[in-house]
Protein backbone atom coordinates (compact mmCIF):
# COMPACT_ATOMS: atom_id res chain seq x y z
CA UNK A 1 0.00 0.00 0.00
CA UNK A 2 1.94 3.29 -1.15
CA UNK A 3 0.20 6.43 0.57
CA UNK A 4 1.25 9.89 -0.25
CA UNK A 5 -0.77 12.54 1.75
CA UNK A 6 0.35 16.21 1.46
CA UNK A 7 -3.28 17.62 2.59
CA UNK A 8 -5.38 17.53 5.39
CA UNK A 9 -6.92 14.06 6.98
CA UNK A 10 -9.55 14.54 9.31
CA UNK A 11 -10.87 11.27 10.14
CA UNK A 12 -13.38 10.61 13.03
CA UNK A 13 -14.69 7.09 12.48
CA UNK A 14 -13.52 4.17 10.87
CA UNK A 15 -12.69 3.25 7.22
CA UNK A 16 -13.01 -0.55 6.41
CA UNK A 17 -14.48 -1.42 9.71
CA UNK A 18 -17.40 -3.67 11.14
CA UNK A 19 -19.50 -0.43 12.67
CA UNK A 20 -19.31 2.30 15.11
CA UNK A 21 -21.02 2.18 18.80
CA UNK A 22 -21.32 5.28 20.66
CA UNK A 23 -23.26 4.85 24.31
CA UNK A 24 -23.68 7.59 26.76
CA UNK A 25 -25.46 5.86 30.14
CA UNK A 26 -24.99 2.93 31.70
CA UNK A 27 -24.23 -0.42 30.73
CA UNK A 28 -25.28 -3.50 33.22
CA UNK A 29 -24.60 -6.52 31.40
CA UNK A 30 -24.65 -10.21 33.11
CA UNK A 31 -22.37 -12.64 30.89
CA UNK A 32 -19.44 -13.21 29.92
CA UNK A 33 -16.66 -11.04 28.42
CA UNK A 34 -15.21 -11.90 25.74
CA UNK A 35 -13.70 -9.14 23.25
CA UNK A 36 -11.41 -9.15 20.52
CA UNK A 37 -9.84 -5.99 19.75
CA UNK A 38 -7.98 -3.17 21.96
CA UNK A 39 -9.07 -2.90 25.95
CA UNK A 40 -8.14 0.56 27.95
CA UNK A 41 -9.24 0.06 31.30
CA UNK A 42 -8.10 1.02 34.89
CA UNK A 43 -7.78 -3.40 35.20
CA UNK A 44 -5.67 -5.81 33.73
CA UNK A 45 -4.34 -6.00 30.54
CA UNK A 46 -2.65 -8.81 28.42
CA UNK A 47 -0.88 -8.25 25.11
CA UNK A 48 1.33 -10.12 22.97
CA UNK A 49 2.79 -9.09 19.78
CA UNK A 50 6.22 -8.79 17.64
CA UNK A 51 7.63 -5.70 15.90
CA UNK A 52 8.95 -6.10 12.40
CA UNK A 53 9.63 -3.04 10.74
CA UNK A 54 10.99 -2.01 7.12
CA UNK A 55 11.65 1.13 5.76
CA UNK A 56 13.21 4.62 6.16
CA UNK A 57 12.26 7.40 9.19
CA UNK A 58 13.61 10.75 7.70
CA UNK A 59 11.62 13.50 10.04
CA UNK A 60 12.42 17.22 9.23
CA UNK A 61 9.63 18.57 11.33
CA UNK A 62 8.48 18.25 15.08
CA UNK A 63 7.90 14.93 16.43
CA UNK A 64 6.01 14.59 19.61
CA UNK A 65 4.79 10.99 19.77
CA UNK A 66 3.32 9.99 23.35
CA UNK A 67 2.53 6.50 21.82
CA UNK A 68 4.14 3.89 19.55
CA UNK A 69 4.99 4.44 16.09
CA UNK A 70 4.39 0.77 14.91
CA UNK A 71 2.70 -0.75 17.58
CA UNK A 72 -0.88 -2.11 17.90
CA UNK A 73 -3.03 0.56 19.50
CA UNK A 74 -3.99 3.12 22.24
CA UNK A 75 -5.41 2.69 25.94
CA UNK A 76 -6.55 5.47 27.86
CA UNK A 77 -8.59 4.70 31.14
CA UNK A 78 -10.24 7.33 33.39
CA UNK A 79 -12.98 5.95 34.96
CA UNK A 80 -15.17 3.30 36.75
CA UNK A 81 -14.90 0.01 35.75
CA UNK A 82 -16.34 -2.98 37.49
CA UNK A 83 -15.57 -6.60 36.73
CA UNK A 84 -17.26 -9.89 37.74
CA UNK A 85 -15.80 -12.45 35.45
CA UNK A 86 -13.53 -13.87 33.37
CA UNK A 87 -11.20 -10.62 31.50
CA UNK A 88 -9.56 -12.06 28.35
CA UNK A 89 -7.65 -9.59 26.04
CA UNK A 90 -5.02 -9.75 23.85
CA UNK A 91 -2.73 -6.38 23.39
CA UNK A 92 -1.06 -3.65 25.11
CA UNK A 93 -1.13 -2.98 29.09
CA UNK A 94 -0.15 -0.42 31.69
CA UNK A 95 -0.69 -0.27 34.79
CA UNK A 96 0.43 0.22 38.20
CA UNK A 97 1.47 -3.40 39.09
CA UNK A 98 4.22 -5.45 37.92
CA UNK A 99 6.09 -5.46 34.90
CA UNK A 100 9.09 -7.83 33.20
CA UNK A 101 9.85 -7.37 29.82
CA UNK A 102 12.26 -9.60 27.68
CA UNK A 103 12.87 -8.96 24.32
CA UNK A 104 15.10 -8.60 21.17
CA UNK A 105 15.45 -5.28 19.09
CA UNK A 106 16.96 -5.30 15.46
CA UNK A 107 17.60 -2.00 13.57
CA UNK A 108 18.84 -1.79 10.17
CA UNK A 109 18.32 1.64 8.37
CA UNK A 110 18.77 5.09 7.77
CA UNK A 111 16.81 7.25 10.68
CA UNK A 112 17.02 10.88 10.07
CA UNK A 113 15.58 14.12 12.03
CA UNK A 114 16.28 17.48 11.54
CA UNK A 115 13.27 19.48 13.73
CA UNK A 116 12.06 18.63 17.17
CA UNK A 117 12.16 15.02 18.16
CA UNK A 118 9.73 14.80 21.56
CA UNK A 119 9.25 11.21 22.54
CA UNK A 120 7.58 9.89 25.59
CA UNK A 121 7.40 6.72 24.61
CA UNK A 122 9.04 4.74 21.77
CA UNK A 123 10.05 4.66 18.11
CA UNK A 124 10.72 1.03 16.82
CA UNK A 125 9.75 -0.84 20.11
CA UNK A 126 6.90 -2.08 22.40
CA UNK A 127 5.11 0.95 23.68
CA UNK A 128 4.54 3.22 26.83
CA UNK A 129 3.17 2.76 29.43
CA UNK A 130 1.88 4.91 32.37
CA UNK A 131 -0.26 4.65 34.50
CA UNK A 132 -1.84 6.68 38.07
CA UNK A 133 -4.84 6.12 39.55
CA UNK A 134 -6.43 3.20 41.81
CA UNK A 135 -6.68 -0.51 40.44
CA UNK A 136 -8.51 -3.11 42.71
CA UNK A 137 -8.89 -6.61 41.35
CA UNK A 138 -9.69 -9.83 42.54
CA UNK A 139 -10.25 -12.65 40.34
CA UNK A 140 -8.84 -13.68 37.14
CA UNK A 141 -8.46 -11.47 33.71
CA UNK A 142 -7.08 -12.26 31.16
CA UNK A 143 -6.93 -10.16 28.02
CA UNK A 144 -5.15 -10.48 24.94
CA UNK A 145 -4.55 -6.66 22.79
CA UNK A 146 -4.47 -3.28 23.83
CA UNK A 147 -5.13 -2.62 27.69
CA UNK A 148 -4.62 0.40 29.71
CA UNK A 149 -5.49 0.27 33.35
CA UNK A 150 -3.97 0.55 36.71
CA UNK A 151 -3.44 -3.09 37.15
CA UNK A 152 -1.62 -5.67 35.51
CA UNK A 153 -0.58 -5.71 31.60
CA UNK A 154 0.29 -8.16 29.50
CA UNK A 155 0.83 -7.78 25.93
CA UNK A 156 1.96 -10.06 22.66
CA UNK A 157 1.72 -9.48 19.17
CA UNK A 158 3.06 -9.31 15.87
CA UNK A 159 3.79 -6.01 13.52
CA UNK A 160 5.33 -5.92 10.32
CA UNK A 161 5.91 -2.86 8.18
CA UNK A 162 7.32 -2.48 4.98
CA UNK A 163 7.68 0.89 2.95
CA UNK A 164 8.81 4.62 3.28
CA UNK A 165 8.25 6.33 6.44
CA UNK A 166 9.08 10.32 5.76
CA UNK A 167 7.75 13.10 7.88
CA UNK A 168 8.87 16.70 7.19
CA UNK A 169 6.39 18.74 9.54
CA UNK A 170 4.73 18.32 13.65
CA UNK A 171 4.03 14.46 14.12
CA UNK A 172 2.19 14.50 17.23
CA UNK A 173 0.71 10.74 18.10
CA UNK A 174 -1.29 9.88 21.17
CA UNK A 175 -2.25 6.27 19.74
CA UNK A 176 -0.16 4.47 17.67
CA UNK A 177 0.96 4.43 13.89
CA UNK A 178 1.33 0.58 13.53
CA UNK A 179 2.06 -0.43 16.86
CA UNK A 180 0.76 -2.09 19.81
CA UNK A 181 -0.37 1.25 21.88
CA UNK A 182 0.30 3.60 24.21
CA UNK A 183 -1.75 2.99 27.82
CA UNK A 184 -1.98 6.05 30.49
CA UNK A 185 -4.15 5.38 33.90
CA UNK A 186 -4.99 7.17 36.80
CA UNK A 187 -5.94 6.14 40.08
CA UNK A 188 -4.71 3.27 42.66
CA UNK A 189 -4.02 -0.23 41.99
CA UNK A 190 -4.66 -3.21 44.85
CA UNK A 191 -4.67 -6.81 43.33
CA UNK A 192 -5.71 -9.73 45.32
CA UNK A 193 -4.66 -12.67 43.14
CA UNK A 194 -1.72 -14.35 41.20
CA UNK A 195 0.57 -12.00 39.17
CA UNK A 196 3.00 -13.07 37.49
CA UNK A 197 5.05 -10.85 34.50
CA UNK A 198 7.93 -11.65 32.67
CA UNK A 199 9.55 -8.77 30.13
CA UNK A 200 11.20 -5.18 30.80
CA UNK A 201 10.29 -3.00 33.57
CA UNK A 202 10.58 0.55 34.43
CA UNK A 203 9.88 1.92 38.02
CA UNK A 204 10.82 3.72 41.08
CA UNK A 205 11.91 0.57 42.83
CA UNK A 206 14.71 -1.94 41.85
CA UNK A 207 15.94 -1.85 38.60
CA UNK A 208 17.53 -5.25 37.75
CA UNK A 209 18.57 -5.09 33.55
CA UNK A 210 20.45 -7.81 31.48
CA UNK A 211 20.83 -7.26 27.76
CA UNK A 212 23.28 -6.81 24.86
CA UNK A 213 23.77 -3.82 22.39
CA UNK A 214 25.07 -4.26 19.66
CA UNK A 215 25.07 -1.07 17.10
CA UNK A 216 26.60 -0.70 13.92
CA UNK A 217 26.31 2.87 11.94
CA UNK A 218 26.85 6.09 12.59
CA UNK A 219 24.97 8.19 14.83
CA UNK A 220 25.28 12.31 14.22
CA UNK A 221 23.50 14.47 16.62
CA UNK A 222 23.76 18.68 15.79
CA UNK A 223 21.42 19.42 18.15
CA UNK A 224 19.70 18.64 21.55
CA UNK A 225 19.11 15.60 22.64
CA UNK A 226 16.55 14.55 25.38
CA UNK A 227 14.90 11.01 25.13
CA UNK A 228 12.73 10.33 27.95
CA UNK A 229 12.27 7.12 26.43
CA UNK A 230 13.63 4.14 24.12
CA UNK A 231 15.01 4.73 20.42
CA UNK A 232 14.73 1.15 18.72
CA UNK A 233 14.38 -0.50 22.38
CA UNK A 234 11.78 -2.07 24.43
CA UNK A 235 10.17 0.64 25.84
CA UNK A 236 9.50 3.66 27.91
CA UNK A 237 7.74 2.79 31.42
CA UNK A 238 6.58 5.66 33.80
CA UNK A 239 4.11 5.31 36.56
CA UNK A 240 2.64 7.23 39.64
CA UNK A 241 0.26 5.93 42.13
CA UNK A 242 -0.27 3.16 44.79
CA UNK A 243 0.25 -0.45 44.16
CA UNK A 244 -0.96 -2.69 46.80
CA UNK A 245 -0.62 -6.59 45.80
CA UNK A 246 -1.30 -9.39 47.92
CA UNK A 247 -0.64 -12.22 45.94
CA UNK A 248 0.89 -13.67 42.54
CA UNK A 249 1.11 -11.33 39.42
CA UNK A 250 2.43 -13.31 36.09
CA UNK A 251 2.62 -11.38 33.22
CA UNK A 252 4.77 -12.11 29.96
CA UNK A 253 5.36 -8.86 27.86
CA UNK A 254 6.66 -5.04 28.51
CA UNK A 255 5.10 -3.76 32.13
CA UNK A 256 4.85 -0.04 33.45
CA UNK A 257 3.34 -0.16 36.71
CA UNK A 258 4.17 0.38 40.35
CA UNK A 259 4.80 -2.85 40.87
CA UNK A 260 6.89 -5.78 38.54
CA UNK A 261 7.32 -5.32 35.23
CA UNK A 262 7.71 -8.33 32.82
CA UNK A 263 7.49 -8.01 29.64
CA UNK A 264 8.77 -10.56 26.49
CA UNK A 265 8.72 -9.35 22.84
CA UNK A 266 10.91 -9.34 19.58
CA UNK A 267 11.50 -5.91 17.32
CA UNK A 268 12.89 -6.29 14.45
CA UNK A 269 13.42 -3.23 12.33
CA UNK A 270 15.44 -3.41 8.22
CA UNK A 271 15.73 -0.25 6.48
CA UNK A 272 14.56 3.53 7.07
CA UNK A 273 10.94 4.55 8.66
CA UNK A 274 9.72 7.59 9.78
CA UNK A 275 6.41 9.30 10.13
CA UNK A 276 4.00 11.04 8.22
CA UNK A 277 4.59 14.46 6.74
CA UNK A 278 0.49 15.56 6.27
CA UNK A 279 -1.87 16.62 8.82
CA UNK A 280 -3.49 13.39 9.78
CA UNK A 281 -5.96 13.50 12.81
CA UNK A 282 -7.41 10.17 13.06
CA UNK A 283 -10.23 9.80 15.89
CA UNK A 284 -11.02 6.24 14.83
CA UNK A 285 -9.86 3.61 13.19
CA UNK A 286 -8.90 3.40 9.55
CA UNK A 287 -8.50 -0.45 8.68
CA UNK A 288 -9.92 -1.60 12.02
CA UNK A 289 -12.92 -3.77 13.31
CA UNK A 290 -15.09 -1.29 15.60
CA UNK A 291 -14.99 1.74 17.19
CA UNK A 292 -17.02 1.33 20.68
CA UNK A 293 -17.15 4.65 22.38
CA UNK A 294 -19.20 4.52 25.33
CA UNK A 295 -19.56 7.53 28.73
CA UNK A 296 -20.92 6.38 31.90
CA UNK A 297 -20.61 3.15 33.81
CA UNK A 298 -19.98 0.02 33.02
CA UNK A 299 -20.34 -3.07 35.24
CA UNK A 300 -20.63 -6.51 34.01
CA UNK A 301 -21.13 -9.83 36.07
CA UNK A 302 -20.63 -12.76 33.11
CA UNK A 303 -19.08 -12.83 29.86
CA UNK A 304 -19.19 -10.73 26.80
CA UNK A 305 -17.68 -11.41 23.83
CA UNK A 306 -17.15 -8.81 21.15
CA UNK A 307 -15.05 -8.08 17.79
CA UNK A 308 -13.74 -4.31 17.24
CA UNK A 309 -12.39 -1.30 19.08
CA UNK A 310 -14.22 -0.58 22.67
CA UNK A 311 -13.49 2.59 24.17
CA UNK A 312 -15.55 2.75 27.48
CA UNK A 313 -15.73 2.68 31.02
CA UNK A 314 -15.91 -1.30 31.58
CA UNK A 315 -13.31 -4.01 30.40
CA UNK A 316 -11.88 -4.36 26.62
CA UNK A 317 -10.00 -7.31 24.72
CA UNK A 318 -8.66 -7.29 21.44
CA UNK A 319 -6.54 -9.66 19.01
CA UNK A 320 -4.74 -8.39 15.43
CA UNK A 321 -1.98 -8.47 13.43
CA UNK A 322 -0.83 -5.57 11.74
CA UNK A 323 0.87 -5.81 8.17
CA UNK A 324 2.00 -2.58 6.25
CA UNK A 325 3.60 -2.77 2.72
CA UNK A 326 4.01 0.53 1.17
CA UNK A 327 4.79 4.41 1.23
CA UNK A 328 3.71 6.86 3.67
CA UNK A 329 4.78 10.27 3.02
CA UNK A 330 2.94 13.48 4.43
CA UNK A 331 4.18 16.52 4.56
CA UNK A 332 1.73 18.36 6.84
CA UNK A 333 0.79 17.88 10.54
CA UNK A 334 0.06 15.04 12.23
CA UNK A 335 -2.02 14.51 14.65
CA UNK A 336 -3.37 10.98 15.61
CA UNK A 337 -5.54 9.77 18.69
CA UNK A 338 -6.29 6.49 17.22
CA UNK A 339 -4.98 3.89 15.41
CA UNK A 340 -3.78 3.76 11.53
CA UNK A 341 -3.87 -0.10 10.50
CA UNK A 342 -4.65 -1.33 13.53
CA UNK A 343 -7.86 -2.83 16.06
CA UNK A 344 -9.19 0.21 17.63
CA UNK A 345 -8.93 2.75 20.48
CA UNK A 346 -9.87 2.65 23.94
CA UNK A 347 -11.07 5.08 26.21
CA UNK A 348 -12.86 4.88 30.11
CA UNK A 349 -12.86 7.10 32.59
CA UNK A 350 -13.57 6.22 36.00
CA UNK A 351 -12.15 3.18 38.66
CA UNK A 352 -11.98 -0.14 37.98
CA UNK A 353 -12.71 -3.17 40.60
CA UNK A 354 -12.46 -6.24 39.26
CA UNK A 355 -12.71 -9.97 41.27
CA UNK A 356 -11.33 -12.46 39.76
CA UNK A 357 -7.75 -14.11 38.07
CA UNK A 358 -5.16 -11.19 36.98
CA UNK A 359 -2.97 -12.90 33.62
CA UNK A 360 -1.41 -10.80 31.66
CA UNK A 361 1.02 -11.00 28.83
CA UNK A 362 2.41 -7.76 27.37
CA UNK A 363 3.96 -4.45 28.12
CA UNK A 364 3.58 -3.11 31.67
CA UNK A 365 4.94 -0.06 33.37
CA UNK A 366 4.59 0.88 37.29
CA UNK A 367 6.54 1.97 40.09
CA UNK A 368 7.81 -1.10 41.90
CA UNK A 369 10.49 -3.34 41.13
CA UNK A 370 11.85 -3.71 37.53
CA UNK A 371 13.99 -6.06 35.35
CA UNK A 372 14.71 -5.92 31.79
CA UNK A 373 16.58 -8.69 29.30
CA UNK A 374 16.97 -8.22 25.97
CA UNK A 375 19.19 -7.68 23.14
CA UNK A 376 19.44 -4.52 21.14
CA UNK A 377 21.32 -4.64 17.47
CA UNK A 378 20.81 -1.44 15.55
CA UNK A 379 22.75 -0.82 11.79
CA UNK A 380 22.24 1.98 10.23
CA UNK A 381 22.91 6.02 9.99
CA UNK A 382 21.22 7.99 12.56
CA UNK A 383 21.68 11.24 11.69
CA UNK A 384 19.74 14.57 13.87
CA UNK A 385 20.29 18.29 13.33
CA UNK A 386 17.33 19.59 15.09
CA UNK A 387 15.70 19.86 18.56
CA UNK A 388 15.34 16.33 20.07
CA UNK A 389 12.73 16.52 23.73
Amino acid sequence: MDRAHRGLQVSQGLQVSQGLQVSQGLQVSQGLQVSQGLQVSQGLQESQGLQASQGLQASQGLQASQGLQESQGLQESQGLQESQGLQESQGLQESQGLQESQGLQESQGLQESQGLQESQGLQESQGLQESQGLQESQGLQESQGLQESQGLQESQGLQESQGLQESQGLQESQGLQESQGLQESQGLQESQGLQASQGLQASQGLQASQGLQASQGLQASQGLQASQGLQASQGLQASQGLQASQGLQASQGLQASQGLQASQGLQAVSGTTGGLRDYRRSQGLQASQGLQASQGLQASQGLQASQGLQASQGLQASQGLQASQGLQASQGLQASQGLQASQGLQESQGLQESQGLQESQGLQESQGLQESQGLQESQGLQESQGLQG
